[in-house]
């Protein structure tokens, strides 16, 4: 369940739900269920605020603003029918909120896809990472070399356990070859040490500004958000979109991290949890000639 707010799946439950609750509210005339839609929409507007899905600020306060002024006049006792501006000014917000929650839902859709990684036989893969693909220092076989066994395509893992956006530039810096395929997997040290987001956006561009400097192509993992960390989701879909990185969605990694045993401590993976993950991204890999 916990995942599901994670990966943002619960982004769309909130929003269909809030849209529904918020105009039957208009057709409920029966006061008993007016209460049941005004409890609906609340709950809806809650799922949407706490799934931390990385929409700009004013965004959700304009939907916010429609979503609740539309409730308000729908859970009103009594709408005087020969007032043709209020009855003209309600039509308008529920058709606004059906709208804008369909819209944001839309414009959220493109970041669920799995994107298709085109790699020739002979290339070369690096990987800048913390823990999740560095291991932490057990016996398990991590993602990286997993994924080099099963595709036998060469694999470089420079992941270090414990690296943040601004250490992960040394790792950068040991990539000797120009014009290839990194994928980066970074973030949640910074998101757990409690890295500023104005610091974490400085240390993630510096760090993307690097690969790009020498023609890499960059992929880069999604950071599933707890409630209430918006702020450095859009830092990385911003830094993402200025130097030109396809993102993979959040919910591949919310997906391992919801693999029976997969975790050591619901972070750190396990044998099971770096097997789950190669496979992940193994299915994002395409081959070409």
């Amino acid at each position: 369940f916990i995942l599901l707010f994670a990966d943002g799946s619960m982004f769309f439950v909130g929003m269909l739900l809030t849209a529904v609750a918020v105009c039957a509210a208009r057709w409920f005339t029966e006061q008993g269920w007016r209460p049941v839609s005004a409890v609906g929409s609340t709950i809806g507007i809650l799922l949407v605020i706490v799934s931390a899905t990385p929409v700009p600020l004013w965004v959700y306060g304009v939907w916010l603003g429609v979503c609740v002024s539309a409730l308000i006049l729908s859970t009103r006792n009594t709408i005087d029918a020969s007032n043709q501006i209020v009855a003209r000014v309600h039509r308008t917000l529920l058709v606004l909120t059906a709208g804008l929650s369909l819209l944001l839902c839309f414009l959220e859709l493109p970041y669920r896809g799995k994107p298709k990684i085109s790699v020739s036989p002979g290339a070369v893969i690096y990987i800048v990472g913390d823990s999740i693909s560095a291991g932490i220092g057990s016996k398990e076989q991590n993602w990286p070399e997993v994924l080099a066994d099963s595709t036998r395509l060469k694999i470089v893992n420079l992941a270090r356990a414990g690296a943040t956006a601004q250490t992960a530039f040394a790792q950068a810096e040991r990539i000797p070859r120009r014009q290839s395929l990194v994928i980066v997997e970074i973030g949640g040290n910074d998101l757990f040490g409690g890295t500023k987001s104005d610091g974490f956006e400085k240390s993630l561009d510096a760090l993307l500004a690097r690969l790009r400097s020498d023609g890499h192509r960059i992929v880069m993992f999604e950071l599933p958000l707890p409630p209430f960390c918006n702020a450095l989701g859009r830092v990385q879909r911003d830094a993402a979109h200025r130097h030109g990185v396809t993102l993979i969605p959040k919910r591949s990694l919310t997906s391992v991290f919801g693999v029976s045993d997969s975790t050591l401590d619901g972070l750190h993976l396990t044998q099971a949890g770096h097997d789950a993950l190669a496979e992940e991204v193994k299915g994002m890999l395409q081959l070409s000639e």
